[in-house]
C-alpha cells in the first residue's frame, strides 16, 4: 500500500512541474502563426490584386485568437487589448489596400515593421505573465 501511495505522489508531482511553461502554448502559437500570416499578407499587398480568401482567413484567425484570450478571464486584459489593437490596425491596412492603393516595397516594409513590433510586444506580455505565475 505505501509503495502505491509514494508512486502516485511521485507521478502527480512530476505532472505538476510540467504545467509551468514560459508561454501558454496556445497563445504563443496563435500569436506567432498570426504574425507570420499578417506579414505574408502585407507582402502580397504589393501585387495588383488582393486575395479576399487570405484576408478573410486572417480576420477569422484574429477572431479566434481574441476569443481564446478573452476566455482565459481575469488577468488577461492586457493581451486581449493588444490583440484588439493589432486587429484594428490590420483592418485599417486592409481597408486602405482595398481602396485600390497598391503598396510600394517601402510602404509594406514600414507596415510589416510596425505589426511585427506589435506582435512581439503581445508575445512578450504573455511571457511576462507566465513568469509572474512561476514566482513562489
Amino acid at each position: 500500500m505505501p509503495l502505491k501511495l509514494i508512486s502516485a505522489i511521485t507521478v502527480l508531482g512530476g505532472c505538476a512541474s510540467l504545467r509551468l511553461t514560459i508561454y501558454d502554448p496556445i497563445s504563443y502559437k496563435n500569436l506567432t502563426d498570426l504574425k507570420a500570416q499578417v506579414i505574408a499578407l502585407y507582402e502580397s499587398f504589393e501585387d495588383p490584386e488582393i486575395d479576399p480568401h487570405a484576408v478573410y482567413d486572417t480576420k477569422l484567425k484574429f477572431a479566434q485568437a481574441y476569443e481564446y484570450e478573452k476566455g482565459k478571464g481575469v488577468g488577461n486584459e492586457q493581451t486581449i487589448h493588444q490583440i484588439s489593437n493589432i486587429r484594428e490596425e490590420f483592418d485599417r491596412h486592409v481597408n486602405l489596400r482595398k481602396k485600390g492603393r497598391v503598396w510600394t516595397k517601402d510602404f509594406a516594409a514600414d507596415k510589416i515593421e510596425s505589426v511585427t513590433r506589435d506582435f512581439d510586444n503581445a508575445i512578450q506580455t504573455e511571457q511576462e505573465k507566465n513568469k509572474e505565475r512561476k514566482k513562489p
